[in-house]
């Protein structure tokens, strides 16, 4: 549950930030949440992801859709884009880094096929993981989420960021390309100790989520670790 509010804010965050008539290729899409509102916002959108089963049920699913002219998905590798260079006027990569073992290969190949904008959402879970365990320690609070390495290794994490991490990354193999905005979607508040609670009580669940949003907006908050995911 707690997931799929991180999502949420993350893909309401991006939709907003393409121009209308943008060509856009997502790059990792798993299942397919991006593109498909992308596509609803009347952008063109074409879903690349490694795995072949993914990107066939995604098909299926588009064939029923009225949008379904709005989408393409084929299968291939992030580190050897399969398009000619300059092709997409926005090039998305979010929540994709975290788990390869070549993100600069995958940075350089974006920059390649992008003639206009690219955004990338990366998660930084280690510090808001390490705040729960301490908290939990502190206030005598079960913690199901012991040992924050090996969640985000359960999770399929190969690394972890954080404004500085992703910052150099991208200067470093984003070529032709600068920064214009980083900014962070959510603090991590929904995985705090007696989050689960509150979750369950939904007027006290908008005043956390609202809280979260207001501090969000503050750049201190986005340029250090304590955002959930950072969107550039």
């Amino acid at each position: 549950m707690f997931s799929e509010y991180i999502h949420q804010r993350r893909l309401n965050e991006i939709s907003t930030m393409i121009p209308q008539g943008n060509i856009c290729l997502d790059i990792g899409w798993s299942e397919g949440l991006l593109t498909f509102k992308l596509a609803q916002k009347g952008k063109f959108t074409v879903g690349l992801d490694i795995a072949s089963s993914k990107v066939k049920r995604a098909v299926q699913e588009a064939s029923r859709d009225v949008i379904w002219e709005k989408m393409a998905f084929i299968t291939g590798d992030c580190h050897f884009l399969p398009f000619r260079d300059k092709i997409f006027d926005t090039v998305l990569c979010t929540e994709v880094l975290e788990h390869i073992h070549n993100p600069d290969k995958c940075l350089e190949e974006t920059a390649r096929v992008s003639k206009k904008n690219i955004i990338l959402s990366v998660p930084c879970f280690l510090r808001v993981l390490m705040i729960r365990k301490r908290l939990c320690a502190l206030f005598h609070l079960e913690n199901t989420l012991k040992e924050p390495r090996r969640v985000l290794q359960k999770i399929g994490h190969l690394r972890d960021y954080n404004y500085k991490i992703i910052t150099l990354r991208c200067q470093k193999n984003l070529k032709g390309f600068y920064i214009r905005k980083i900014k962070g979607t959510t603090l991590g508040l929904c995985i705090l100790p007696f989050s689960e609670k509150l979750y369950k009580k939904r007027s006290l669940w908008r005043i956390l989520s609202t809280m979260d949003k207001i501090l969000c907006r503050s750049k201190a908050f986005s340029q250090n670790e304590y955002p959930s995911c950072l969107i550039l």
